[in-house]
């Protein structure tokens, strides 16, 4: 049992570090996306392997979300801006013109920054309707009852 969880654990960590390099350095890197897409093909093939011919067959567990994941992945997403607008404020010939660039360049890369964050934030607004949530509460229960009567016929 500590085995399958960790690793699940392994394979977000994989996952979550290959995208924050794919969105912090894509700016950089165009072609990073394509081997990021190459390399989760070449890790389903190894996944599949692993799971038909190594390994017995995986028990059925629901998740809710990703758990602590997801404020990984959010801290990786404002890093992934802040990288960006510093990689393009940076390297634009535009803030050269002027008569103090390194200020107006640590200007700019915190005012757009913070603009794309709150558009970002605002975006982001958890609005699930009443009629959804107890039709999810309804599908988890069912799929309680199947897993409950699939293990008690084994």
């Amino acid at each position: 049992r500590f085995g399958e969880r960790n690793q699940t654990l392994m394979d977000l960590n994989d996952k979550v570090a290959q995208y924050g390099f794919v969105i912090m350095f894509g700016s950089v890197f165009p072609l990073s996306p394509l081997i990021a897409a190459a390399m989760e093909i070449i890790t389903r093939h190894q996944d599949v392997t692993r799971y038909t011919a190594n390994q017995r067959r995986p028990v059925p567990r629901r998740y809710e979300g990703v758990g602590c994941w997801e404020e990984i992945i959010d801290l990786v997403n404002i890093l992934a801006i802040v990288t960006n607008v510093w990689i393009v404020v940076f390297r634009s010939t535009y803030v050269s013109q002027f008569e103090n660039p390194p200020i107006l360049s640590l200007s700019l890369v915190g005012s757009i920054a913070f603009f794309v964050y709150l558009i970002r934030a605002m975006s982001q607004v958890n609005s699930i309707p009443e009629k959804v949530k107890r039709f999810k509460q309804e599908e988890v229960r069912a799929v309680e009852v199947f897993l409950k009567s699939s293990i008690v016929s084994n």
